[in-house]
This record gives C-alpha cells, structure tokens and sequence, in this order.
C-alpha cells in the first residue's frame, strides 16, 4: 500500500512540474529593443498606430522610400508578392532594431511596430541570402515636424 502512495505522489510532482513549466519566454523585439514591439503589443491605442504596408517581390521593396516624422509608431507590414523574404529595420549605426519573420507564401504577411523617438535615417532590407545586395533595400526617413 505504501508503494502505491510513493508512486502517486512521485506522479503528482510530475505533472505539476509540468503544468508550471521551468523555462522563461524567448526574448521578443521588445526586450531586445526598447522602441520595437511585436504586433499585439499595442491594441489599446490603434488608432496612434501608422500601418504601412511593404510589399516584397523578387529583389524589391515596393515602397522603397519611407517618410516617417519623429516621434510616430509605425506598423510595417510585409506582404509577400513571390519567393522567400523578410523586412529588417537597421539604425542608422548599422544595428538591427526591429524585423519580421521570413515569409514565403504569395499573400503572406507578418509585421513588426516600431517607434522612432528621434530624427535619423533608417534602412529596411531583406536578410535572405543575397537579397540585399540584389537591390532588396530601402529608406526610411525620419524627420522632425
């Protein structure tokens, strides 16, 4: 009879190991980077919210040039048109703050929002293979009102 106990028990502290879980969250756009949120982060105040909606094709971005005031949050969102892309947001020091993920369906998007506290240029490109240099790049400029 005891055995039986032990092992209930020895059960018991397993399953509610496992209904706790033991790892933390992966890290997001946000913990990587205070001004990059991922695309729910922001429901309340939609409105605020500037969606601009970046179509991606082979060896393009459509558009390419971006004019954004400082101080705006911005959704990006990348629409596949054909092949396998992403959309990268890099600084004008050449540091990655923000991207989506790779997208290869025609008709497929994902996105990411991003709030630029200051004016500087910024970059979009594709972090697929070649794609950058084939031309997959664009502007964002940011400018004070």
């Amino acid at each position: 009879m005891n055995k039986k106990i032990v092992v209930f028990l020895l059960m018991a502290t397993i399953v509610a190991g496992c209904l706790h879980g033991g790892s933390t969250p992966d890290a997001t756009n946000e913990d990587q980077n205070p001004n990059a949120t991922t695309p729910d982060a922001n429901t309340t105040d939609n409105e605020d919210i500037r969606e601009i909606t970046v179509e991606s094709g082979n060896y393009f971005f459509d558009p390419s040039e971006i004019d954004v005031e400082a101080g705006e949050t911005v959704r990006f969102i990348i629409e596949n048109e054909g092949g396998t892309h992403d959309l990268v947001l890099e600084d004008s020091d050449g540091n990655d703050v923000a991207s989506t993920d790779r997208v290869s369906n025609p008709g497929e998007t994902d996105s990411f929002t991003y709030t630029f506290d200051r004016a500087q240029d910024f970059q979009i490109y594709c972090s697929v293979g070649n794609h950058r240099q084939q031309g997959m790049e664009g502007d964002v400029n940011v400018y004070e009102e």
